[in-house]
């Protein structure tokens, strides 16, 4: 099995603007590193639920050059026009992957640690 997905540092976005954008892209090390990349490595388990399935994965993660063993639970939906939704939310540290949370304003803005990696993708039959 292989499955390799990617997001380009420039398309993350935040709330608080295009400048904390800039800072969070260099935090990112988007020069260097411009994507964000998923490996699946293996399937551990695939549950049977009332609207599709749910799968534990395991796989790399690649953040700023640095990769780590993630674990993730993808909610498979099968949608009544035939299309398959997957979803999965995954709370991570950006310190585990070597990224200093970014700041601005000379430290007066601080963003934490912690980060949440969410996903929906859509397979359509078209």
């Amino acid at each position: 099995m292989y499955l390799d997905v990617w997001i380009d540092i420039k398309s993350i976005k935040g709330s608080k603007g295009s400048r904390m954008d800039k800072i969070t892209w260099k935090a990112l090390k988007m020069d260097t590193y411009p994507r964000i990349t998923y490996s699946l490595k293996k399937i551990k388990s695939i549950e049977k639920t009332d609207s599709g399935f749910l799968i534990s994965a395991n796989g790399l993660l690649s953040i700023a050059g640095t990769e780590n063993p993630i674990e993730l639970k993808v909610k498979v939906t099968l949608l009544p026009n035939g299309d398959i939704l997957f979803e999965s939310s995954k709370w991570l540290k950006m310190t585990d992957f070597n990224v200093d949370p970014p700041t601005a304003m000379f430290g007066a803005l601080k963003t934490g640690d912690d980060i949440s990696l969410d996903f929906k993708i859509r397979v359509s039959n078209n």
